[in-house]
Formats: structure tokens, sequence, C-alpha cells
């Protein structure tokens, strides 16, 4: 649709152009070329507008509604069109239909189907491929456990056939893993989740949601242990995605600085402020020692040197830049850090001259045995074994 460059000089549609704009979007989301990309800056008034920035010349951190910041990524009908899109990846254009003027739609195979309106309201029969169900209109909500988060619910019958109103400047979007009442295809699959123990409470619970349905009565479902430095929880159906933050049963919660977690995928393991989709027990028959961290970082950035800064527990940090991480294995690096009984460390790493790698300013946390840090993930395992 438009990048940060083509949005100022008058190449393509931009947030500026509304319902249009939007309309366009869902296409590129609903058709079956290429990969789209979706675009999310800041509202500008000439080509040099920069964006937002404090009193000290940072640029302040998006927040959708504030300082300008469009969030279109976030927008109800271009995130969920993502879900449609993974949902169709592959499947065939068919039942085309259009109206001659500004209303067109069509079928992704029997995965989904799309009608877009940029004229005025259209009221009609849509055939699809579809099969008999009732489905959410993911353009404006979600299933829900009764139905869809915005009531917009559409029948298709065993022939493919549904009734519906498009509004006008609107759009509807049906897919097979949007049915009303959190209906999903056979083979629709679970979603195990696993969380560091690393932060050393004494009993770890999951607070979370499947889609846009209801959340669990807080604090949440118990997660149970799964393997060294790990306790799991597996969410049933959950694999298209779920929403959840952690806590300790008492009070105490890590929900992603306010974010919570977007976990999706078969498995997906939370280890400071990161998702891996990893199973961080797959080695787990040798997890390595149980009073010491050995930490392993990529090389991946090709600095010269690496160090790691760290704390065990709540102790002191090291003087930056730290210790000198030596060469492992190729592709690694790793240096051993004796816990005391302490449940973990924090750490971040750098280049000794000033470049530091400290997970978005979030610094990584690991528990003891064998840790790995790479692309900002932490997973337990020895990659050098």
């Amino acid at each position: 649709m438009d990048n940060h460059d083509t949005e100022r000089n008058g190449e393509t549609l931009t947030y500026k152009d509304g319902a249009n704009y939007d309309l366009a979007q869902i296409f590129t989301l609903a058709w079956n070329y290429g990969s789209p990309s979706i675009h999310s800056g800041y509202s500008f008034s000439n080509n040099e507008t920069g964006p937002a920035v404090a009193s000290n010349g940072e640029v302040v951190d998006p927040a959708c509604g504030q300082n300008g910041w469009t969030c279109k990524h976030a927008q109800t009908n271009i995130e969920n069109m993502v879900g449609f899109r993974n949902t169709s990846y592959g499947a065939p254009i068919v039942n085309k239909w259009d109206n001659g003027s500004n209303a067109l739609a069509f079928g992704r195979g029997d995965k989904g189907y799309v009608a877009i309106n940029r004229g005025s309201a259209i009221s009609r029969s849509f055939q699809s491929s579809l099969p008999a169900g009732r489905y959410c209109n993911v353009v404006v909500g979600l299933p829900t456990a009764t139905g869809c988060s915005a009531g917009d619910v559409v029948t298709v019958d065993a022939s493919g056939t549904f009734q519906a109103t498009v509004g006008q400047n609107a759009a509807l979007a049906l897919h097979i893993n949007a049915k009303a009442g959190g209906q999903t295809e056979p083979g629709a699959s679970n979603l195990k989740v696993y969380y560091s123990t690393a932060k050393g409470w004494s009993d770890y619970k999951m607070h979370y949601r499947v889609g846009t349905g209801a959340w669990t009565t807080a604090p949440g479902v118990t997660m149970t242990a799964a393997c060294t430095g790990w306790v799991a929880y597996t969410i049933p159906s959950g694999s298209a995605g779920a929403t959840a933050a952690f806590n300790n049963g008492s009070g105490v919660w890590d929900n992603n600085n306010t974010s919570n977690y977007a976990l999706d995928g078969g498995i997906a393991a939370v280890n400071g402020n990161a998702v891996s989709h990893t199973d961080p027990c797959s080695g787990a028959s040798a997890p390595g020692p149980t009073d010491t961290t050995v930490l392993f970082y990529s090389t991946n950035k090709n600095w010269s040197a690496y160090n790691a800064h760290y704390r065990v527990g709540t102790g002191a940090w090291t003087t930056a830049p730290g210790v000198a991480m030596t060469a492992s294995c190729p592709g690694w690096v790793t240096t051993s850090i004796p816990l005391n009984g302490a449940s973990g460390i924090a750490a971040a790493f750098n280049n000794a001259a000033g470049t530091w790698d400290n997970n978005g300013t979030n610094n990584y946390t690991a528990g003891p045995g064998y840790q790995q840090v790479k692309d900002r993930i932490v997973s337990q395992g020895n990659p050098c074994a």
C-alpha cells in the first residue's frame, strides 16, 4: 500500500485517504498476490514533518491515539485481515463478482470470502465455497465464546450461499478460523505455553484469553513443572492466537510492561519479555548445572569482542562493560556465572566499545543451566553440544 517514502510523494494512498486507504489495505491482504506489508507511522502536515519528540530530543514511544501515531496496523479492520491472509494462504481466487462499479467480491478457495464496497450500501446473496456454518465478519470483530465480538454474524448454507449487507465504504471478510462461538475447522491445534522460572516464584499462574474471548478469572490457571527452568500449560485450541500475562498467585505480575504477551502457534516460550516458538524442554535430558548459569550468546552481530554485563538475583551489577565472553563453538561465545543459591540472572551484552544489546532496555533474564541468547530470544540448551 505505502511506506514512509511513498506516503509523502503522492505515489500511493495514505492514512489521510481514510476509508479508501483501509479498503485498499484490506484488498492487499485478501488477494493472493505477493507478500503484503502494513505501514504504520505518524501523521504529518508536510514532507519534512518528523515524529513527536520528548524534551530530551528522543522520539516518543508509539502509543495508539497519542502524539500523532496512526497505528494503522492495530485497527480492527486491518489487524484482523492478517488472520484472513494466514488462513487463506495458497488458496485460489474463486467465485468472483462485481457490480460493474464500486463493489467487488471473491473467495479464496474454501478458506475465506471477502466483499469490498466503495459505493452505496449493497444487500445481496453472495456465492462462496465456504463450508456451512455461522461466521464472524472479521473486518469488524472476532469470535467470542458465544458469538462474535461485534455481533455481525453471517450464516453460510450448505451450498456456500449467504445473505449480507455491505455498507458504504465498508467490507466484509469471512474465514474458516473465525466462526461464531469460537468454532474452528477440525484439526485446530492446542497451544503449549512455557514460562521461565528465572523469577524464582513459588507458584506460576497464567491469566489468558483466546482470540477476543473472555479472560480467565484472575489470577488464572496454574502452570506445572515441565523441565528444569520451565513451567508449562496447554491452552485448548489456542494455536490461532492467545493473549496472556503471568503472576505468582499473590499479586506479583509479569504483563510484558502492560502490553501483555501475544502467543500463537503450537508452542510459545516466554523468557525475559521475549517469546520464542522453540520447545525449551526438547533437550531437557541434559539441563546443565543447577547452581550455575552457563550463558551462551550468538556472534551473529560480528562484534570484535563480546562482553556480558550481569547481576545475580537482586545483587549488584558487574562493572561495565562486564566480563569478556570466550569462544565456545562456531557462532557462539560463552561465560559461566555461579548463582550461589539465586534463581537466575539479569544480563545485557556489548562489544566493549559502546554498542549494546539490552533487549530493548528490558535486559535479559535467564535461569540455571545452559541458556542461549540469539536474536533477542532466550532459550534453554547448549548450542555447542
